[in-house]
């Protein structure tokens, strides 16, 4: 933004991100515009389009699930297109940290996942699970004191759904580069990846699941909350995400 807009030395004004709360978020910039007036700010917000579109090499699908509850959850797959349709390709699971935040569909974000796709070449699932944010409050609250679970069943329940059939859900597609069949998948190679909360998912998954799972990287994960309460400067993380939000001192003692 220009000076007539924001001025960091005369102006006090916030230069941010935030995400639509909607399936498929994706970036906006937001900036405080110079008032013409003393009445205020004016909030300004530009849309960016997924560059995903624009990367050659690979492509990319939205899929969109539902629990029992129609509490959504998203899968991002992205896979190279430079790959012959008789090699089935490894899949690699990657779930975010948190673990309220979210993968959108913006190379700022996914640009080492489609490096991933196409130096491997891999099939890369990224996995928006129940608690992402973007999705509303109901989804949001779902995910305190089910950690482990929630989160955990959704990944299985997406890679069971890609296994079982590529264009297995009906009311799937919100976005992407491709409405036609994915790539055929090895699911003797899988593997799982993630830091911190995603790190969590991955310990899990490679602990509970050694017959799905063949590696996991796990990146400054949480694997002891109960020491990393004792140490740690997010006690409250600790305490909300394993005990719900209802904790408290006299009802978990």
């Amino acid at each position: 933004y220009n000076d007539s807009q924001l001025d960091i030395g005369v102006d006090v004004g916030i230069v941010g991100l935030c995400v639509d709360a909607s399936p498929t978020p994706v970036f906006n910039n937001i900036a405080l515009q110079r008032p013409k007036n003393p009445d205020g700010l004016n909030l300004m917000m530009s849309h960016n389009k997924s560059v995903l579109n624009d990367i050659t090499g690979v492509k990319w699908r939205v899929f969109c699930h539902w629990d029992e509850n129609r509490i959504p959850f998203e899968s991002v797959v992205v896979y190279p297109t430079d790959v012959s349709p008789s090699v089935r390709l490894p899949v690699v699971i990657v779930p975010h940290g948190g673990p309220h935040s979210v993968f959108v569909t913006s190379y700022a974000v996914m640009h080492p996942y489609v490096y991933l796709a196409q130096s491997m070449p891999a099939c890369i699932v990224i996995v928006n699970y129940r608690g992402s944010i973007g999705y509303g409050r109901g989804s949001i609250e779902s995910l305190p004191g089910h950690i482990g679970d929630n989160d955990m069943n959704d990944i299985l329940t997406i890679i069971k759904g890609l296994q079982n059939n590529p264009e297995f859900i009906p009311e799937m597609t919100h976005g992407g580069t491709n409405s036609g069949s994915l790539p055929p998948m090895d699911w003797d190679r899988v593997g799982i990846m993630g830091g911190s909360h995603g790190g969590f998912l991955a310990a899990h998954a490679i602990g509970q699941y050694p017959e799905l799972f063949k590696v996991a990287v796990l990146r400054n994960p949480v694997t002891n909350i109960p020491v990393m309460h004792t140490i740690a400067d997010i006690p409250d993380w600790c305490m909300v995400e394993s005990c719900g939000l209802t904790y408290t001192h006299n009802t978990h003692n």
